[in-house]
């Protein structure tokens, strides 16, 4: 639930930006920043990697060449990658996206009454339903993310009550835009993962229309450059980087990071640092928002 306006801080679901001093709020993003892009640095080469995969693939059309080029090889490439990450894509597709929709609903207990199954059958009757006819985006969407997990071994979705949609999303999140702060085996033993996403200015001024996020004025930084792989992919589509020094025409870079803070004016009686979710324009450096990330 969004509210416009500052509330009470106590509430739990409160955007706690609003509540924190603009010099402190500047700290806590310039740390976040500067931790980021060292997280950013340690996981370069693992970008480079996929920037060879999506090479390897052969999708770039290339002028081939009878003789070798320099490196001693010819430009033709051979489809085997490309024909196995196809493979796999389809062989998902088929069984995780079904025409009837994903959701499998079984009920295991053996003294369950009529009533308890004819409740399980609505249940899978709805969640499918949503899923094809309500939340359109999401077979298309996961249909992508095979293909990622295909080629790269990696795949996330991100599921969360989108604000301007007034619904649950559930979208997937590219390698290449989740930075996690060390080799951990699993997400939630990272210190901090941050999600990187590219939004219309538009859609970021709407965010801060609905109260979700600090309406204030963002500044903006027309050298900004993407990661290898957005240049990579741009590349095999044959897509020129934007040229347009227009604010309006710049999609504004949105780093979300869940860590652990001693947010000023929260801290904990003990001295733990606790988990908040912060969201921050990376131009600007503004804090957009900070929510408390556990249970209430």
């Amino acid at each position: 639930h969004v509210k416009t306006g500052a509330g009470d801080d106590t509430d739990h679901d409160e955007n706690l930006a609003l509540h924190v001093d603009q010099g402190e709020l500047a700290n806590v993003a310039d740390n976040l920043l500067r931790h980021i892009r060292e997280d950013i640095t340690r996981q370069e080469q693992r970008l480079q990697d996929v920037v060879k995969g999506i090479d390897l693939l052969g999708i770039k059309l290339e002028e081939p060449r009878g003789e070798p080029n320099d490196e001693g090889i010819s430009v033709v490439r051979h489809p085997l990658l490309l024909e196995a990450v196809l493979r796999f894509q389809a062989n998902a597709r088929s069984e995780l996206l079904p025409t009837d929709g994903p959701v499998k609903v079984r009920n295991d207990n053996n003294n369950a009454q009529l009533e308890d199954d004819q409740l399980c059958n609505a249940l899978e009757n709805d969640l499918n339903h949503y899923l094809t006819a309500t939340a359109t985006e999401y077979y298309p969407d996961t249909d992508r993310m095979f293909f990622s997990l295909g080629l790269g071994g990696e795949a996330y979705k991100k599921i969360y009550y989108h604000p301007i949609k007034q619904r649950p999303v559930s979208e997937t999140v590219d390698r290449k835009d989740l930075i996690l702060s060390e080799g951990a085996v699993s997400l939630e033993s990272c210190a901090r993962i941050t999600h990187r996403s590219k939004m219309k200015p538009s859609d970021v001024k709407r965010l801060q229309i609905a109260g979700a996020w600090r309406d204030i004025s963002l500044t903006t930084n027309f050298m900004t450059m993407g990661n290898p792989v957005e240049l990579a992919l741009q590349d095999v589509a044959g897509i020129q980087p934007k040229t347009a020094l227009e604010p309006d025409e710049t999609d504004r870079e949105i780093w979300e990071v869940y860590c652990e803070l001693n947010l000023p004016g929260f801290e904990n009686k003990d001295g733990l640092p606790l988990p908040y979710r912060v969201t921050i324009d990376k131009d600007s450096r503004e804090i957009l928002d900070i929510r408390r990330w556990w249970e209430e």
